[in-house]
């Protein structure tokens, strides 16, 4: 019994909050109205 209740608490975590800001506002982003747009902005630049 008490194997089992060390096993259970490996399972318990705190609780976590993660945030995510971005640099740029949205009005800076680029707008991707097709596929070949969405290519033109990831695609790599060639050396």
């Amino acid at each position: 019994m008490e194997k089992l209740n060390q096993t259970i608490n490996l399972f318990q975590v705190a609780e976590i909050n993660l945030s995510y800001n971005t640099k740029f506002k949205n009005s800076e982003r680029p707008i991707v109205k097709s596929s070949s747009d969405a290519y033109n902005i990831l695609k790599l630049p060639v050396k």
